[in-house]
């Protein structure tokens, strides 16, 4: 957030930095949460793998949930790379 008050006070308007930058930091800042989850629920998935003590429909639960979770971060890293392309063409 302080990074908007700066711009507040930029003077002349060719010094403001582009809008471009904005939804860069915004979309980064979700990208981050999104990853984050992502590796959250792989941990959360394990664990449920390690636990489920042989019972078959709790083993089919985790492995669907590492399968969902792995899935998230490959999306979250391709997406990454696309909107850091797109932005550095920009």
């Amino acid at each position: 957030m302080l990074f908007l008050i700066n711009d507040v006070y930029a003077g002349v308007i060719t010094s403001a930095p582009p809008i471009s930058s904005y939804f860069d930091a915004v979309l980064m800042f979700l990208l981050t949460i999104v990853g984050t989850l992502s590796v959250i629920a792989c941990v959360v998935a394990g664990i449920m793998y390690m636990t489920a003590g042989g019972d078959s429909k709790r083993v089919m639960l985790a492995k669907k949930a590492l399968v969902g979770s792995i899935i998230g971060i490959v999306v979250t890293i391709l997406s990454l790379v696309i909107v850091t392309t797109v932005v550095h063409l920009v």
